[in-house]
């Protein structure tokens, strides 16, 4: 499965950020409060669903991969797995990938290698049927989904306070859009206090206020 955008493109830091969780980094999302990422959890994510991610952007082509032949040669398959292999990066050129994977080049490109048995076709298919994430996602307004050939754009167009959701050119909703912001409430800060780093991100300790949004489909 290949994921790909047209935003900011991978820099020296970005790729620094992806292999060690972001968590020694003054600078990374974990001390910014107006970024939602902390410690690199929402990439790893996609170790749910393969155990091989290809990464290519600008001039980084690299791969993190559970398989690698070194991780089980070098020490018994039980030692192996000891290998911190999510944020260890292995340099991995466009040519050695499979010819029928096209990327193209000035997009950020995710290439994921899905364990035996997985499929995700049912997920996509509920996204297009049910487009509405796409209101709350802030930097997004168009998405191509192409399975097997067969491309499906989602496509949402913002004006004012109004949202119109297309799949396909074709007009799917008109939603009314609400945002608030909230003031946190004292016995709130009072209880992130008392957590850890494991059950609330430090960074939200520090939250004032955060905003809320509501959707209301018209019809």
């Amino acid at each position: 499965m290949c994921v790909s955008h047209n935003g900011k493109g991978f820099d020296a830091s970005d790729v620094e950020a992806i292999c060690d969780n972001a968590q020694q980094r003054s600078d990374s999302k974990q001390h910014a409060i107006d970024k939602t990422g902390y410690k690199g959890i929402g990439f790893k994510s996609v170790y749910v669903v393969a155990d091989c991610v290809y990464i290519q952007s600008n001039n980084y082509s690299f791969r993190f991969d559970k398989n690698y032949p070194t991780w089980k040669n070098n020490s018994s398959q039980a030692n192996a797995a000891q290998y911190p292999w999510p944020i260890i990066p292995i340099w991995t050129p466009k040519t050695d990938l499979p010819p029928t994977v096209l990327l193209d080049d000035s997009s950020v490109n995710f290439l994921l290698k899905l364990r035996s048995g997985m499929s995700i076709d049912a997920v996509l298919q509920r996204m297009v049927q049910n487009p509405r994430i796409m209101l709350f996602l802030r930097h997004v307004r168009t998405i191509t989904i192409d399975m097997g050939g067969q491309k499906q754009r989602i496509k949402l167009k913002v004006q004012d306070d109004t949202s119109s959701l297309f799949i396909d050119d074709v007009l799917h909703s008109h939603w009314v859009l609400y945002q608030a912001d909230v003031s946190v409430p004292s016995v709130v800060k009072q209880q992130l206090q008392t957590m850890g780093s494991h059950e609330c991100p430090p960074k939200l300790k520090q939250v004032e206020k955060v905003r809320l949004s509501f959707a209301a489909d018209t019809g």
